[in-house]
């Protein structure tokens, strides 16, 4: 990595690096279940449960990752600064899951067995860029804002089914308000905005946080703090393995806090 100041305000910067992931002991030899698909369904039309069994393999070897990166920050004003980046990534050797033969049931497994085995079938690219920006209002209010640009090559291997597929929400936005009113009272608001997920699907959301923070002493302090408060609930990933995904929900909770 290397840095370039342009000046005492400015600087570029950019960097080439490599990462790898080894495999786990269970991605190796582990064994789990990972779901049952009950009889006489759509998805099993025979008269017998199907269990899924996920089979850990030796064959299975580290993923990698090369990525390269560059940006900019600047400080334009004593009141407002900007970062912005952007960066080209290769991954290599993307876990996925392979379907083995189904394994007839016998007199202690009255079931179906449909093997789930990883292995290194994928290669893909990604490329991005992200840009914060944060200004200082007055001595009593500061925003910061930030857009992310993503987009990711969809899997290239033989299988079919993904163990880890490479979703990515293509637009993200986000801005925060931060405000002062009086020396004891602390207000924030942070929105933000996530694209679609198409390969889940998952549907683009709005959601907002608020956090309301009052000082009851110099070491005490409460605060009151909402949660994704635009809906109800909202989906923000699907699962690769089942139709079963959880989903955030709205939420108001309390805080107290003693520093010492």
């Amino acid at each position: 990595m290397f840095v370039w100041a342009l000046s005492e305000r400015h600087s570029v910067w950019s960097s080439v690096s490599r990462a790898i992931r080894t495999p786990s002991r269970g991605e190796n030899d582990g064994r789990a279940w990972l779901y049952v698909v009950p009889p006489l369904t759509t998805a099993n039309p025979t008269d017998l449960a199907m269990k899924v069994e996920y089979q850990g393999s030796p064959e299975f070897k580290s993923e990698t990752l090369v990525s390269y990166e560059s940006g900019y920050r600047g400080n334009l004003t004593n009141r407002f600064w900007i970062d912005a980046a952007a960066y080209y990534n290769i991954y290599d050797g993307i876990i996925m899951g392979q379907v083995g033969q189904p394994v007839p049931p016998d007199a202690q497994h009255p079931y179906i067995t449909i093997p789930f085995r990883p292995y290194n079938g994928g290669s893909v690219k990604s490329y991005g860029m992200e840009i914060t920006a944060d200004f200082q209002l007055s001595p009593s209010i500061r925003t910061k804002m930030a857009y992310s640009y993503g987009h990711g090559e969809k899997l290239k291997a033989v299988s079919e089914i993904s163990a880890g597929s490479f979703y990515l929400p293509r637009h993200q936005l986000s801005l925060q308000l931060n405000t002062s009113p009086a020396r004891w009272i602390e207000l924030g608001y942070w929105i933000r905005f996530v694209d679609e997920i198409a390969e889940g699907p998952v549907p683009s959301y709005w959601t907002l946080d608020s956090r309301l923070a009052i000082s009851l002493t110099k070491q005490l302090e409460f605060a009151l703090i909402g949660k994704d408060l635009l809906e109800k609930q909202h989906q923000e990933f699907q699962s690769d393995l089942n139709n079963v995904y959880s989903e955030p929900e709205r939420r108001i909770v309390g805080s107290l806090t003693w520093r010492y």
